[in-house]
């Protein structure tokens, strides 16, 4: 499935599994996804949460303090294979499918 991820696509992710990492977390999940979005800046789903007047560093802080240390592993040396929720998985999958979709309605529309 990663082959069908755009570079900024791929960048989240990355900053996911940071995310998750650095809060002590086994897994990755929405929430971890979520503070990718947030710490990547930039995109759609910023722009959609600034339209919502959504504090992002309130909405970060928050996130932090739910998820800290949850699902904490005891082996986290293995921190470049933490897996992805099956919910993270299945946002991942309609995300992909949503992006080919607007492709298609941009498409048809020029």
């Amino acid at each position: 499935m990663d082959s069908q991820f755009s570079s900024k696509v791929k960048e989240i992710i990355s900053y996911s599994r940071e995310e998750a990492i650095r809060l002590g977390n086994d897994f990755i999940g929405t929430e971890h996804l979520l503070l990718g979005i947030i710490r990547d800046g930039q995109g759609t789903g910023i722009k959609v949460l600034q339209n919502l007047k959504v504090d992002l560093y309130d909405l970060r802080q928050e996130l932090e303090q739910v998820i800290r240390n949850k699902g904490v592993s005891k082996k986290m040396e293995q921190v470049n294979s933490l897996p992805l929720t099956k919910q993270a998985e299945k946002v991942i999958r309609i995300t992909v499918l949503e992006a080919k979709a607007m492709k298609s309605l941009l498409a048809e529309s020029e």
